[in-house]
């Protein structure tokens, strides 16, 4: 069982984050070695990761839905889907274009540059949970678990991960 270095807080599973206070509990990668037939063991501390503040997250949500939005009525307008053909509401095929509007700018936008629009406006940027880069599987989980209903409402508490965040290993640092 792991405890907050900060908080002292109690850290539960493979989780390497606070549930109170945010702060990554302290992990350590064990390396062996062999000199001249002696195994020694050897300790590099991992780099601890901040992630971004709650009101940056919903400036990023915020920010985000526009360009979203934008998005999905230029591909509508470039697509022709007005919703109406001969009278007849087109309500399911204007979901499908808006799930591969939104599923594409977020694929694109994250695994090629870590980053969506409000990303590099509130300069935060998406990593693994250890800190390196985020991987396409990481990425797509992300995605999907976005359309989760009331996803949203993962982010009322104190720590500022998601479950598109917690669900996929990574985090908005």
């Amino acid at each position: 069982m792991n405890t907050c270095p900060k908080c002292s807080y109690e850290i539960k599973g493979d989780d390497n984050y606070c549930s109170r206070c945010g702060q990554r509990s302290v992990s350590f990668d064990v390396i062996t070695m062999t000199n001249n037939g002696v195994d020694e063991k050897q300790f590099r501390a991992i780099p601890q990761i901040q992630p971004a503040h709650s009101n940056r997250r919903l400036f990023n949500f915020v920010i985000d839905l526009v360009v979203v939005n934008i998005l999905i009525r230029a591909a509508i307008v470039l697509t022709g889907f007005y919703g109406y053909i001969n009278g007849y509401w087109l309500e399911y095929d204007v979901y499908v274009l808006d799930l591969v509007v939104i599923a594409g700018y977020y694929l694109t936008c994250e695994f090629f540059f870590g980053r969506t629009v409000a990303k590099l406006i509130t300069r935060t940027r998406v990593v693994s949970s250890d800190g390196g880069k985020s991987t396409l599987k990481q990425i797509a989980i992300r995605t999907v678990v976005r359309l989760v209903p009331f996803e949203i409402f993962s982010f009322f508490g104190t720590y500022p991960v998601g479950w598109h965040d917690k669900w996929s290993g990574t985090r908005v640092v």
